[in-house]
């Protein structure tokens, strides 16, 4: 029998920038954000694992089995079953949770060469803005701006988490910088990962992308604009702590050596600008 996981301490032990986003939410939204998160990380750590390929496959193929059962209240996994919960409780799009796992298995077959623009933003919509779509219904506004914030933000994380693995992917075999953006910089196209992240105009083609990721990030605060700014408290939240990452990586220089992460200043900062809000709402 699968042991039932530790989902607060799972989220606490990634470190991830969403922590203190979901951790202000009240209880029972917060536990759904927690079994979401407990999802991705599994279809994550299937796809980065070295096990063979066709294990791989066997795996996420549980999980779309799970999701089938799930659509029918019927999961077996202890996370499939928090995530159930989740569904029911705020109405979340099945179809959604499935795009995520689509987006996942796509990388079990992706080449060495980048993708075009198109390509990339449609896996974006897959692996990142199916997750925002899924937190929105949680947070509590399903209004056509919080879905089209949920997009655009999605990209730009999903963007930013590009660029700042540039040298982790490589070493993996995948390039994920769109092939435009390499050739606008003076990149062969069918560049090897390997010399990807040793040719002299990688730097500018890193900045090719960062625009692309500024203009989403400008554009989910435009849509921010018209959400439930109640609700949204926790996105607000999650959308600066990624905002102060990305710049941290600009100022640091792209595509960064080694993880960034916002010193404890900056994060106390932000808890201390959107708690009062979460705990007082207007």
């Amino acid at each position: 029998m699968t042991k039932t996981p530790d989902l607060p301490a799972l989220v606490r032990r990634s470190k991830s920038s969403f922590y203190w986003g979901m951790r202000i939410l009240r209880p029972d939204r917060r536990a759904a954000m927690y079994a979401l998160y407990a999802f991705c990380r599994i279809l994550d750590d299937i796809a980065d694992s070295p096990q063979p390929l066709i294990d791989k496959r066997t795996a996420l193929g549980f999980w779309r089995e799970e999701l089938a059962r799930l659509e029918g209240n019927l999961p077996t996994h202890p996370v499939g079953r928090a995530l159930a919960e989740a569904v029911a409780r705020f109405d979340c799009d099945c179809s959604e949770l499935v795009r995520i796992l689509d987006g996942v298995e796509s990388d079990l077959d992706r080449p060495e060469t980048a993708p075009d623009w198109p390509g990339l933003r449609a896996y974006c919509r897959q692996v990142a803005g199916a997750v925002g779509m899924v937190s929105v219904a949680i947070f509590g506004d399903a209004s056509p701006a919080a879905r089209g914030f949920a997009v655009q933000l999605g990209e730009a994380l999903q963007l930013t988490n590009i660029l700042r693995d540039v040298h982790e992917d490589a070493r993996m075999g995948r390039i994920y910088l769109p092939r435009e953006a390499l050739v606008q910089a003076g990149i062969p196209a069918n560049i090897t990962p390997a010399l990807l992240v040793q040719h002299p105009c990688l730097r500018l083609a890193c900045r090719n992308v960062a625009a692309a990721a500024h203009a989403q990030f400008t554009a989910a605060r435009l849509s921010l604009r018209q959400c439930n700014r109640r609700q949204m408290v926790a996105a607000r939240l999650m959308m600066d702590s990624y905002e102060q990452m990305f710049r941290l990586m600009e100022r640091s220089g792209l595509p960064p050596r080694q993880r960034p992460r916002l010193g404890l200043g900056v994060r106390l900062w932000l808890l201390g600008r959107y708690l009062p809000q979460a705990l007082h709402p207007a």
